[in-house]
């Protein structure tokens, strides 16, 4: 299958080749991975600096205080996956967690039935709720109403963050926002990170819910 992979802020898409490596190693063979960078210049994530190269420039994909910088990122978006697509499943960390599934929500409801643009979705470490997407046409930043969208996302996904990941825990019910019978979670013992070669466990439970929301959606 043919996976987009989106990177958290405040990194990049050769840093979250690393962050991902273990994960991909168990995955095994069967899958292409595109990694596609963000386009607004970010500072760099606390950590990061330990696999970082000296002066690499870090990116993120919308500035969450601009309307204006968020609605180029879905217009970006859908010219990459225009012009490089079809994709199988998307992973997303973080912000771009966020961004996905602003996007899914919008698709839902601008056009009941449609064919989603991914068959799976793979959610990490969100650390703010979906957005309003028509907020961001008219100018603004709002979160969407989590209860009256409950379920509206109806490809299956998989949603996995740490237990020592504050930002993400407060906002761990924007699950609910996906269809609950081919959605899985499951929650490590780490902080705001992708489970990597040092935790072997977070690692293989990872796989295995990733692994459910894959053969899901190929047997849709």
């Amino acid at each position: 299958m043919r996976i987009l992979c989106l990177h958290g802020a405040g990194t990049n898409s050769r840093i979250f080749e690393i962050q991902t490596a273990a994960i991909r190693y168990e995955l095994g063979d069967s899958h292409v991975y595109d990694f596609v960078e963000g386009t607004f210049p970010a500072e760099m994530y606390p950590g990061v600096e330990l696999i970082a190269w000296k002066d690499e420039p870090m990116y993120a994909y919308f500035d969450e205080h601009s309307p204006d910088t968020g609605f180029a990122a879905y217009h970006y978006l859908e010219q990459h996956l225009h012009n490089e697509g079809p994709y199988d499943g998307v992973i997303a960390f973080s912000q771009a967690g966020t961004m996905v599934l602003t996007y899914l929500i919008h698709l839902a409801k601008q056009r009941p039935g449609v064919e989603m643009p991914f068959k799976f979705a793979i959610i990490m470490s969100i650390t703010h709720p979906p957005l309003d997407y028509e907020a961001l046409q008219e100018g603004r930043v709002a979160c969407i109403d989590l209860q009256s969208d409950t379920g509206i996302v109806p490809i299956p996904t998989a949603h996995i963050w740490g237990s020592l990941d504050e930002a993400a825990n407060n906002v761990a019910m924007s699950n609910n926002v996906c269809k609950a019978d081919v959605k899985w979670v499951y929650v490590h013992g780490q902080g705001h990170e992708v489970p990597g070669a040092g935790a072997k466990h977070d690692v293989t439970r990872t796989v295995n819910i990733i692994r459910r929301a894959v053969d899901s959606a190929a047997n849709q």
